[in-house]
C-alpha cells in the first residue's frame, strides 16, 4: 500500500512539473513575437499558438484548422511549404520562406523534425516583412538613383558592360549620348537646392520614358545622365529620340511650387565600336563630345570626332 502511494505521489509531483513546464513555455509563446505550430501525423494532432492565428489572419476558432492555414499561405509558396515539411533535411531541420495571401507579408519558418520518426514536428514562424523591405531599399539604393529612379552610374556602367560583352562588333552599334543641363549653375543657385533637385527630377522623368530593353538610361552625376542605344536604328535612330527631347524641352518644367522653368542639355555621342571597346571609354568620349557642344554654344549635339578628341 505503501509503495502504491509513492508512485501515486510520484506521478503527482510528475504531472505537476510537467503542468509548471506547460504553463512557462505557454506564457513564452504568447509574449514572444513568434508564433509556433505543433503536429503530429500519428494521431493527426494540430496545435497552434495564439500568435500563429494572429499572424495568418485566422480567428480563434479557427487556429487549429490546418486547411485554414495552408490557405493562408500565397499559391505559390504553398507548395514548397508542403514540401519542405514532407521532406525533412538529415540535420532534421529546415528553414524557408513565404509569402502569405496578400503577397506582401513574409514569413520565416523554422521547422524542427521529432528525430525519431519524423512524423510530428514544431515550427516557428516569424513575420520578417520589415526585414525584407528594408533589403529591398537597400538593393534599390545599390542600383537606382533616388532622385529619379534611373540607373545609379555603377549599375549603368554595369549594365552597359553587360550588353557590350555580349555584343557583336561586326554587327552590333551602340550609341551612347552623354547629356547635361545647359546653365545649371545658376538654375541651382537662383532657385536653391531644393527646387534645383526638382528640375533634375524633372528631367530624369522625361528620361525615363525612353528606357526599354534596347535603351538604357542613367544619372551619372548632379545634373549629367547618359543613354545607351542599342542598334540605334528605326524609331531609335539618335535624330528620332534628339528630336523626342528638343520637343519636350520646348515646354517648361513644372515644379511644385508653381514655377516655370525652361531648360535645354548640351548632348555628346560617341559609338562603339568606332569610339571605343569598353563602357567607360565610351562614357568619357561622349563626355568630351558634350564639353565640345559647351564651348560652342551649348543647346546642341555633336557626334564623335577622333581629332577632337586627339586636342582634348
Amino acid at each position: 500500500m505503501d509503495e502504491l502511494h509513492y508512485q501515486i505521489d510520484l506521478l503527482k509531483a510528475v504531472n505537476k512539473k510537467l503542468t509548471d513546464s506547460e504553463k512557462i513555455y505557454k506564457a513564452i509563446s504568447e509574449i514572444s513575437n513568434d508564433a509556433y505550430l505543433y503536429y503530429n501525423d500519428n494521431n493527426a494532432s494540430f496545435v497552434m499558438s495564439n500568435s500563429c492565428g494572429t499572424l495568418f489572419h485566422l480567428r480563434n476558432n479557427n487556429i487549429s484548422n490546418i486547411t485554414l492555414f495552408l490557405n493562408s499561405i500565397y499559391k505559390e509558396d504553398r507548395e514548397l511549404f508542403i514540401q519542405a515539411i514532407q521532406n525533412p533535411q538529415n540535420n532534421g531541420c529546415s528553414n524557408l520562406e513565404f509569402r502569405l495571401l496578400d503577397k506582401t507579408t513574409w514569413i520565416r519558418a523554422r521547422i524542427s523534425y521529432n528525430y525519431d520518426d519524423k512524423k510530428s514536428f514544431i515550427i516557428c514562424f516569424q513575420d520578417i516583412t520589415n526585414e525584407k523591405n528594408r533589403n529591398e531599399e537597400l538593393k534599390y539604393l545599390a542600383y537606382y538613383d533616388s532622385l529619379t529612379g534611373l540607373l545609379n552610374r555603377n549599375y549603368f556602367v554595369k549594365k552597359l558592360s553587360d550588353m557590350l560583352a555580349d555584343a557583336n562588333p561586326k554587327q552590333d552599334v551602340f550609341s551612347i549620348l552623354y547629356m547635361d543641363i545647359d546653365d545649371f549653375k545658376k538654375i541651382n543657385d537662383g532657385l536653391g537646392i531644393l527646387l534645383g533637385d526638382e528640375v533634375v527630377q524633372c528631367f530624369g522623368r522625361i528620361m525615363l520614358g525612353f528606357e526599354n530593353e534596347n535603351i538604357l538610361v542613367g544619372r551619372i552625376n548632379n545634373d549629367e545622365f547618359c543613354m545607351a542605344v542599342k542598334n540605334p536604328f528605326g524609331n531609335r535612330c539618335l535624330d528620332i529620340i534628339y528630336s523626342r527631347i528638343r520637343d519636350r524641352l520646348r515646354e517648361p518644367l513644372q515644379l511644385s511650387n508653381g514655377l516655370e522653368v525652361h531648360i535645354t542639355v548640351s548632348i555628346g555621342i560617341a559609338d562603339y565600336p568606332e569610339a571605343g571597346s569598353t563602357a567607360l571609354d565610351l562614357i568619357k568620349n561622349a563626355q568630351v563630345m558634350m564639353f565640345e557642344v559647351k564651348a560652342s554654344g551649348k543647346n546642341n549635339i555633336k557626334y564623335f570626332n577622333q581629332n577632337i578628341l586627339n586636342n582634348f
